[in-house]
C-alpha cells in the first residue's frame, strides 16, 4: 500500500470508528416511564414513590421535600385531573429523551416536560421534570405519539 493510500485508510478508519454512536430508543417505554412518574407525583400525590423512579442524579439533586415544594408550585398552575402523553423529542447519539405530557386542569392545560435517561434495551429513569402553562420549546427531533397514553386521577 502506498503512503497516500495508508493515510487515507487510517483517516477513514478514524472517521468511521469515531462517528457512529448509535443509541436505540424505545419511545413507548420512555412514555410509560415519564407518565408513571408524573402520575405518581401529581395524581397519586406520592413524592416518595416518584423519587424511587428517578435517575440517581435527579435524586441527588432534588430531595423528597423539594419534590413536595415543586408539586405545590405546580399546583398553583392548575392541579391536573388527567395526564396525556403527547409527543417526544430525541437527540442524536444521546441517551436522553424528552417526553411531553399535557395535564388537564379546571384552570386550563398544564404542559409537562419529562427528561428520561437510558435506552430501549436498558430502560429509562427520570432525569428532569418541568411544568409550564405554555408549551415547551422543542429543540431536537420531535415526533407525536400515534397512540396516546393516559392517566386519570382516582
Amino acid at each position: 500500500m502506498t503512503r497516500g493510500a495508508s493515510i487515507l485508510w487510517v483517516t477513514f478508519s478514524l472517521i468511521v470508528g469515531c462517528s457512529f454512536n448509535v443509541t436505540v430508543h424505545d419511545e413507548q417505554k420512555a412514555a410509560e416511564t415519564a407518565l408513571r412518574f408524573a402520575d405518581t407525583l401529581l395524581l397519586k400525590e406520592s413524592p416518595n414513590g416518584a423519587n424511587t423512579q428517578a435517575h440517581a442524579a435527579f435524586r441527588d439533586a432534588i430531595s423528597v421535600e423539594e419534590l413536595v415544594r415543586l408539586v405545590k408550585a405546580i399546583e398553583a398552575l392548575g392541579k391536573p385531573d388527567s395526564l396525556v402523553v403527547q409527543s417526544y423529542e430525541t437527540f442524536p447519539g444521546q441517551d436522553a429523551m424528552n417526553v411531553y405530557i399535557d395535564g388537564s386542569a379546571s384552570e386550563g392545560t398544564v404542559h409537562y416536560k419529562v427528561t428520561v435517561m437510558g435506552t430501549g434495551v436498558a430502560g429509562y429513569k427520570v432525569a428532569g421534570f418541568w411544568a409550564n402553562t405554555a408549551p415547551h420549546t422543542i429543540t431536537g427531533f420531535h415526533q407525536e405519539y400515534s397512540v396516546k397514553k393516559e392517566a386519570k386521577a382516582a
